[in-house]
């Protein structure tokens, strides 16, 4: 497997770790669910909707209470209708077909077409009546088992993407600034450098890991300087004939 290089294992280990990090957050509580938040903005607005029905529901305003039930389902893009219905069975004020989404929602349960709420509406400290709120069903809950892991999944599978990209932009700069010549041993390098030819060693990619003194001198330019380079990019080679040399030894 010389395809999967060092910078690939480690850069596939950092993103792994924070996709890790991640779902330990969100096995804990320290990164809210989106289902959860969902479902406690339903149940805020439904305890909301329930104390307007129930201040209207004791003057009878009907037609201020449908107007204000209409305006509640336009703002909320998950909210298909909401009815109000006294304890005799009657619907006093509802929104736009309420009646044929509450038998829709009714009829077809174990297929989550519509979610179905039902709460109580208090007048004079005894129960009036109910509030029937139709919603659609939250993301990743209405569809195929493969299609619901997937939406679950879409974050963490986002941050593994992420980080991998930028791990391994960030690797590859990293390492490129490392300086090579510190992986060669000091006593190696002390007796390249006492040679009096030109010499120099490069890794397995043609970069410049080592260039002794002599070559050094040659070229006028110090060893630091010539570390990371490329020699048939930086320099003109010639045979000793004079000609320009094509292909290189290594």
């Amino acid at each position: 497997m010389h395809w999967f290089s060092t910078r690939l294992r480690i850069t596939t280990g950092l993103a792994g770790l924070v996709m890790l990090i991640y779902l330990c957050c969100l096995a804990t509580g320290y990164v809210p669910q989106e289902e959860t938040l969902a479902q406690r903005h339903r149940a805020e607005l439904c305890e909301n909707i329930a104390m307007q029905s129930s201040i209207l529901a004791q003057v009878e305003a009907w037609g201020v209470l449908t107007s204000a039930l209409n305006l509640q389902v336009q703002r909320q893009r998950d909210l298909v209708s909401i009815g109000v219905r006294n304890q005799r069975g009657q619907l006093v004020a509802a929104s736009k077909e309420h009646s044929r989404y509450w038998e829709v929602a009714e009829a077809n349960p174990p297929k989550q077409h519509l979610m179905r709420y039902e709460i109580p509406v208090f007048a004079k400290k005894q129960v009036w009546g109910n509030v029937e709120i139709c919603w659609r069903p939250l993301p990743g809950t209405s569809g195929s088992f493969a299609a619901n892991l997937l939406y679950s999944l879409r974050l963490p599978l986002f941050l593994f993407a992420a980080s991998f990209i930028v791990f391994f932009i960030y690797l590859g700069i990293m390492l490129n600034q490392l300086d090579p010549s510190r992986t060669v041993p000091t006593r190696v390098r002390a007796a390249l450098d006492s040679l009096t030819e030109g010499l120099l060693v490069l890794d397995v990619r043609g970069r410049i890991v080592l260039a002794n003194q002599s070559f050094a001198k040659v070229v006028g330019v110090s060893p630091e300087k010539l570390m990371g380079l490329r020699p048939e990019k930086r320099f003109t080679w010639q045979s000793i004939d004079g000609r320009a040399i094509q292909e290189f030894p290594w």
